[in-house]
């Protein structure tokens, strides 16, 4: 209910968005004024301990009474990569230190996991991270991020080795201000406006070991199937109706 109201009185209203070529900010500290960030997050670290089936609710209700699925999938993807990335395989750190923040709506995070000219699979993704000491440093491009010219955090995946002739991934918490990141241009789609997608470089990044999500060698499995399936079904909410 409160995402219906939010959606036909804030999104409806802006007859700008479908035109839209950068995500409007203001409209973004609105979702955080409502308190409508951290939806499935635990009340812990400010959520409201909601479920998936929540999500899939408000994220219809915003797109039925907002009338704009590329607002809605900005608002989903950050609440699935707090909730299904950060929140589930987060370190204690990790999660005080960024769980409270994406809440409020003060950072936002994007998954990196395509590259340009090939997509997500995994046999031809070529950023890499090696160990050195106390630190990886990471080396590649990302493409075709969801939310990527307004994120804070970026959800790195990068190869780390290889067993049995297959790649080996790992997903990296790479927060947008790490020497060596820089974006490339936005994308300027022709749909889904105003939703943003870009792209960074990331040219000897450095990340300290703490910095790994979840289980080393595990993050194509762990990161970019278990993501795809979430968002295949939490999008079909965002489906006109």
């Amino acid at each position: 209910d409160r995402m219906a109201r939010f959606a036909a009185d804030t999104v409806a209203s802006r007859g700008d968005l479908r035109r839209a070529e950068e995500f409007p900010r203001d409209l973004w500290r609105a979702f955080a004024r409502e308190g409508l960030f951290g939806l499935a997050l635990p009340r812990s670290f400010g959520g409201a301990g909601g479920s998936f089936l929540d999500l899939a609710v408000a994220g219809d209700a915003l797109v039925y009474h907002g009338g704009n699925p590329g607002v809605a999938l900005t608002w989903l993807m950050h609440e699935m990569t707090s909730r299904i990335f950060i929140a589930a395989s987060g370190t204690a750190s990790q999660k005080a230190l960024y769980l409270p923040a994406m809440a409020r709506g003060e950072i936002t995070a994007s998954l990196a996991v395509s590259e340009p000219g090939t997509g997500a699979h995994p046999k031809h993704l070529a950023t890499r991270a090696v160990k050195r000491g106390l630190l990886y440093i990471i080396n590649g491009e990302k493409a075709y991020l969801t939310n990527g010219p307004i994120a804070g955090l970026f959800i790195v995946v990068a190869v780390t080795g290889e067993r049995g002739g297959r790649k080996q991934f790992t997903s990296f918490l790479v927060p947008a201000d790490t020497p060596g990141l820089s974006p490339t241009a936005p994308l300027k789609l022709p749909f889904l406006r105003p939703s943003p997608h870009g792209g960074i470089v990331l040219r000897d990044c450095e990340v300290p070991v703490t910095a790994i999500l979840g289980r080393r060698g595990r993050a194509y499995e762990d990161a970019s199937v278990r993501f795809r399936t979430f968002e295949d079904v939490l999008g079909m909410a965002l489906i006109e109706r």
